[in-house]
């Protein structure tokens, strides 16, 4: 979660990146909310498994054939 003076902005997300049962790489991504993080890992899946969290939160999970598999 993102706050200024009080406020909260937005979300800052980690998404991570798998191949198979091999971990192979994480970016972090701000986004004003759950849903435009989705959209933004959405982009990234290409070939790979792709899991969205905010902190210890898991937000949603996608397979390697673009096809969503789970959300919190």
């Amino acid at each position: 979660m993102l706050v200024a003076l009080g406020q909260v902005v937005g979300i800052l997300a980690d998404y991570l990146r798998w191949l198979g049962s091999a971990f192979t790489s994480t970016d972090s991504v701000e986004c004003v909310d759950d849903q435009a993080a989705i959209q933004k890992a959405q982009q990234v899946v290409n070939g790979h498994d792709v899991e969205l969290w905010e902190r210890d939160r898991s937000i949603v999970r996608f397979s390697h054939d673009d096809q969503q598999i789970g959300q919190s």
